[in-house]
């Protein structure tokens, strides 16, 4: 009479949600709030998805940022670009990225964007010198001290950041 493997499935599905809908009134309740949540379920899948996609993006954007930073800084310390040169392009990357504004902001002295971001750009050349010899590490920091003293006095004009 059923030849179909999934029709005599299908039967036997058929006929156990109905023993427990006859026997089990509550648990078949339970099961129908169950299957009509599904939707939901699904669209909260979709939206974790999305987010986690997002997140992805996110920490790619971040990693390609910080390498961007310590190559400008990589080349600072060597004397192959200027800290002004730096500290604009990273004023560009946090026109980019506001979040990090908001934290330069915060953990960074001075009265100006401008001097925060040169004390950011120092904090890093500070970070990567910091297994160097006593002696090259001072004539570096000198170096760029001197430049950031000068540049506070005739500031470069910088990308406004907002």
């Amino acid at each position: 009479m059923f030849r179909s493997k999934l029709t005599r499935r299908l039967l036997a599905v058929g006929m156990i949600v109905l023993a427990v809908a006859v026997f089990r009134p509550v648990a078949a309740q339970q099961l129908w709030h169950e299957l009509a949540g599904l939707p939901d379920l699904q669209q909260q899948l979709t939206d974790e998805q999305q987010r986690l996609l997002w997140l992805d993006t996110e920490q790619t954007r971040t990693r390609n940022r910080m390498a961007r930073k310590q190559h400008l800084i990589t080349l600072l310390i060597q004397g192959r670009g200027s800290l002004a040169e730096t500290a604009e392009a990273f004023a560009q990357m946090f026109q980019e990225h506001r979040g990090c504004l908001q934290l330069l902001r915060n953990n960074y002295a001075g009265s100006t964007d401008y001097e925060k971001v040169l004390n950011n750009v120092l904090h890093y050349v500070q970070q990567q010198l910091q297994d160097w010899p006593e002696g090259q590490r001072q004539a570096v920091l000198t170096r760029l001290e001197a430049e950031r003293r000068q540049l506070l006095l005739t500031p470069r004009p910088i990308a406004k950041i907002h």
